[in-house]
């Protein structure tokens, strides 16, 4: 299943993005803590008690493959974090200028992750190109993750 660019202006949803991209966003978007509130708040009183990092990251990337309570949770978080850096880049129109924002002066690497993977004009390439970049994959990003203290790759 590809990416196509959305013609209009309607931005993705976590359950909505490939899931390959539910670990970077999960990892780098949500810190631990605020992760197991979210976690927390959705499964209170359930039995529902995550010890470990680990744990929680993976239920919770594996929650964002369907429209689940714990998916809705996670979104709505999201946005309340980055919503105005991702009004900011509703301005972008084409995949190119998306391109150069992200690749421009982006010092925070969870604003450019969220706002250009749920972005309607994030092409199926530009998305494989940021999962490659957000993934072991690129110094450039490890070295800003670790200057920016996200240890999430340290859990993959």
């Amino acid at each position: 299943m590809g990416v196509k660019p959305s013609p209009g202006s309607r931005r993705r949803r976590l359950w909505e993005l490939e899931s390959k991209m539910h670990c970077p966003v999960v990892g780098v978007c949500l810190p631990t803590a605020v992760l197991r509130r979210v976690v927390e708040k959705n499964f209170r009183g359930s039995g529902k008690n995550i010890d470990k990092d680990y744990e929680l990251h993976s239920g919770a990337v594996g929650e964002c493959r369907s429209r689940s309570q714990l998916a809705e949770s996670m979104q709505r978080e999201l946005e309340q974090r980055y919503g105005a850096s991702v009004r900011q880049a509703a301005r972008i129109k084409t995949t190119d200028a998306l391109l150069a924002w992200l690749d421009g002066s982006q010092r925070d690497l969870a604003v450019a992750l969220w706002a250009t993977v749920t972005h309607p004009r994030c092409s199926a390439e530009l998305e494989h190109q940021v999962h490659g970049e957000f993934t072991c994959c690129s110094t450039r990003w490890v070295l800003d993750l670790e200057i920016h203290g996200c240890h999430w790759l340290t859990v993959l």
